[in-house]
């Protein structure tokens, strides 16, 4: 991606325990350009480092710094191929994500290393936006939504 652009990922992990629920995280730190605030719940996010080559190399990246599961538990399902432009007045700023399934516990212990963020918990689609959530969440949610859902659904024979 030209160094001119900054570039988020973020990662929609999903556990199928008959009812889909995503991971979610509390931001600890504000970032006002970002129009990130403190206490906003959201799926995680994580910027593209060229040495993670692409989308799926940041989400790799993401699974261990920010979530703490190992990444062998978790099946990347989907990466979109779209970028979004969805910080206002920021034209350099792209968002794109990932749709990913935990084949594992969903309580199982973490270790993630980011201090950044907090687990907020594994959430339906309609507890998340109950909540107060980064300006990025509801497009990509959306998204997600027309695109992917369906086939998580089928695939894993769980309701949303």
């Amino acid at each position: 991606m030209n160094k001119n652009f900054l570039l988020g990922v973020c990662f929609l992990l999903f556990t199928t325990n008959k009812k889909l629920r995503l991971f979610t995280v509390e931001e600890q730190k504000e970032k006002p350009k970002l129009f990130k605030e403190k206490g906003m719940i959201s799926p995680p996010f994580e910027t593209f480092e060229s040495r993670d080559e692409n989308a799926k190399g940041t989400i790799i990246r993401l699974i261990e710094e920010e979530i703490g599961f190992s990444v062998s538990q978790v099946e990347i399902y989907a990466v979109a191929t779209e970028k979004f432009n969805l910080i206002p007045g920021n034209d350099n700023i792209f968002t794109t994500y990932a749709v990913g399934i935990l084949n594992g516990d969903p309580n199982q212990e973490r270790h993630p290393k980011d201090t950044d963020i907090v687990f907020s918990g594994w959430k339906t689609i309609d507890e998340l936006f109950l909540c107060k959530v980064r300006i990025e969440t509801r497009p990509i949610i959306d998204h997600f939504i027309k695109n992917y859902l369906p086939g998580i659904l089928n695939k894993f024979s769980v309701t949303a």
